[in-house]
């Protein structure tokens, strides 16, 4: 596993992502601080722990949300 100081792009973490060198845990903590704000909010209001099963939970919420403003904009 590799491991991550401070921010990095999404296209970064995506690729660390699919190498299995980081989990999902540690991309939505080191993209930026709105997405690590909001995933403490989201395990907060769910009372889920953090760690790799709600920040994968959290993730797919992620991929949701772009697919839809993706279809929103393509319209």
């Amino acid at each position: 596993m590799v491991e991550l100081k401070g921010f990095y792009n999404e296209a970064v973490l995506h690729d660390l992502l699919n190498k299995a060198e980081i989990g999902y845990l540690d991309y939505v903590m080191h993209l930026d601080e709105g997405t690590r704000h909001r995933y403490k909010q989201y395990c907060g209001d769910n009372g889920f722990e953090p760690g790799e099963q709600s920040a994968e939970q959290f993730f797919q919420l992620l991929v949701e949300q772009e697919n839809q403003d993706h279809e929103r904009y393509m319209r």
